[in-house]
């Protein structure tokens, strides 16, 4: 799959929470073929255009630090809550 399913998998999601792949494009500010493209890995997709999908798709990229970092503070949280 590469890194190149994993970004057609997410534009996949935006797609679900826009409805159409037309409207996402328009937020995104690509056309729809442009997305066609992409997706059917025949093209390129520009950064700031994957930028705005990732918006849509209600996702954020971290370093695994951070990562690893929120995921400590939340079992800490969870177990002060559960009264351990």
């Amino acid at each position: 799959m590469g890194g190149n399913g994993i970004i057609r998998n997410i534009i996949n999601m935006a797609i679900k929470e826009k409805g159409t792949q037309s409207v996402l494009a328009d937020e995104a500010g690509c056309d729809g073929a442009t997305l066609s493209r992409f997706l059917s890995g025949e093209g390129s997709i520009r950064l700031d255009v994957l930028e705005k999908i990732f918006n849509v798709a209600s996702l954020r990229i971290m370093p695994e630090s951070h990562y690893k970092d929120l995921k400590a503070a939340l079992r800490a949280i969870s177990r002060l809550a559960d009264g351990d």
